[in-house]
C-alpha cells in the first residue's frame, strides 16, 4: 500500500492492528484470569479439607478464596465482553470496507 501511495489503505491497517493487538491483549488477560478462578476455586476445595481437619481452625479460608475465585472469574467474563464487542466492531469496518455500508 505504501509504494501504491494508498495513504489510507495504511492508516485503516495500522488502526486495525492495533485493535487487533488490544484484543489479543484483552484475551490473555481474560484467559488469565479464568485460570486463577480456577486455582483459587480448587485451592477453597482444598481449604475446606483442611479446615476439616483441623477442626474449624481456618473457617474464613475457603470464603475468601472462593470470593477471589468469584470475582476473578466476574472480571475475566467482563474483559471478554469488551473483546467480543471490538470484535464484532473490527468485522463490521473491515464488511463495510469490502462492499460499502449497509443500506438504511
Amino acid at each position: 500500500m505504501r509504494q501504491a501511495g494508498d495513504d489510507e489503505g495504511v492508516r485503516q491497517t495500522a488502526v486495525s492492528l492495533q485493535m487487533y493487538a488490544r484484543r489479543s491483549s484483552l484475551a490473555e488477560r481474560a484467559l488469565t484470569l479464568y485460570y486463577a478462578a480456577i486455582g483459587l476455586f480448587v485451592a477453597a476445595c482444598l481449604a475446606i479439607m483442611i479446615d476439616n481437619l483441623t477442626h474449624d481452625a481456618v473457617p474464613w479460608l475457603s470464603l475468601l478464596l472462593v470470593v477471589l475465585g468469584a470475582i476473578c472469574l466476574f472480571v475475566g467474563t467482563a474483559t471478554l465482553v469488551v473483546e467480543t464487542n471490538m470484535a464484532t466492531g473490527l468485522l463490521r469496518d473491515e464488511i463495510d470496507r469490502a462492499c460499502g455500508p449497509p443500506p438504511p
